[in-house]
């Protein structure tokens, strides 16, 4: 079918309003009133046209499309010829991309990790941040594949807000959905630090902890305790036992005694690594605060597989780049989707 702007009907721009992510409503001026008008949707698969619907008035509304989706229309009339049709116009947009639903995963001292979920992804995300009772800035553009974001950009014992919304576009047009239910946190405090200087970080074989019925046997094992199962490797790398991205170690007691537990370290270079509490440090071993080990002053005592460890650790994995350093912070991390790790 020919549907070539003919005659009568006048090229006129199509407005689009009350627009969500499953409904629109299309209207336009074709000069005159016509008996009918033929609504037409472009198929991008087929490319083509086809009729979608047709009307007595100059407005229609468009349901059941899908969030977050390219759409392109057109409206003709016919023509005097009943093989050709007069085109009013055309237009294109997104549908409003569905709100996510957005919640905490980790929190800590000096990193908030957020999570969300979405039915149709959108192009990019807009995160935005809002400090106390303050307003709301955008902090972040992120890939419309991504589901987590960690920033970093926090401070100590600081109550935060956080929202967020899909953004879909074209050269011309940009859609946004609404904004997620805020989520708030407040940081915590970090913890206070030995009078040594953590540099040294010795480590014990994972494999000597034979105890099957122990919490620490457990992590380090793959096993189960307080209902979270746990997923443990050995890092090629490193040679040490990890759950996820928490390198496997001991602390002393008075950083906690609950297996499982996340905290995060930071050196003064700047760089940070994770860690998961798998046992302690015996408190006869310990300062008399039981922060560290009285024989080799240190803190941080990871579980290695002996049979992988890096040559030139020599009893200190001070010695490899991502642990040199001294020990500037140590702050807990609290899990709020704690289930699997």
């Amino acid at each position: 079918m020919n549907t070539e702007q003919q005659t009568n009907a006048v090229h006129a721009k199509i407005k689009v309003t009350d627009l969500t992510g499953k409904h629109a409503t299309l209207s336009w001026d074709s000069g005159s009133p016509f008996a009918i008008y033929n609504v037409y949707q472009y198929d991008y698969i087929l490319k083509s046209w086809s009729l979608r619907t047709q009307v007595r008035v100059n407005t229609v509304e468009l349901t059941d499309l899908t969030p977050a989706m390219f759409y392109k229309f057109k409206i003709t009339v016919p023509g005097s010829d009943v093989l050709q049709e007069s085109t009013v116009g055309e237009t294109d947009f997104y549908t409003r991309p569905s709100a996510s639903k957005m919640e905490l995963s980790v929190s800590g001292a000096t990193e908030v990790t957020l999570k969300w979920s979405t039915k149709h992804s959108p192009a990019y995300y807009e995160l935005y941040r809002a400090e106390k009772n303050g307003k709301y800035e955008k902090i972040a553009k992120i890939s419309g594949k991504k589901r987590t974001f960690t920033d970093i950009d926090v401070s100590p014992k600081t109550v935060y807000s956080y929202k967020i919304r899909g953004v879909v576009e074209n050269r011309e047009t940009k859609t946004k959905s609404r904004f997620s239910h805020p989520v708030t946190v407040k940081t915590t405090k970090t913890l206070k630090l030995p009078k040594v200087s953590g540099a040294c970080k010795t480590y014990a074989y994972y494999d000597a902890v034979t105890d099957k019925t122990s919490p620490a046997y457990a992590v380090l094992n793959s096993g189960t305790y307080r209902g979270v199962t746990y997923k443990t490797t050995t890092d090629e790398t490193t040679g040490i036992r990890m759950v996820g991205e928490y390198y496997c170690a001991a602390l002393g007691t008075f950083y906690g005694t609950t297996k499982g537990t996340k905290y995060k370290v930071t050196l003064d270079t700047g760089k940070t690594f994770k860690i998961i509490l798998c046992d302690t440090k015996s408190n006869r071993h310990t300062d008399k605060k039981h922060q560290y080990a009285k024989k080799n002053k240190d803190v941080v005592e990871f579980y290695v597989d002996r049979t992988k460890i890096p040559a030139g650790v020599n009893g200190n994995y001070n010695r490899l780049e991502p642990f040199h350093g001294k020990i500037q912070s140590i702050e807990r991390l609290t899990e709020w989707d704690r289930a699997e790790s």
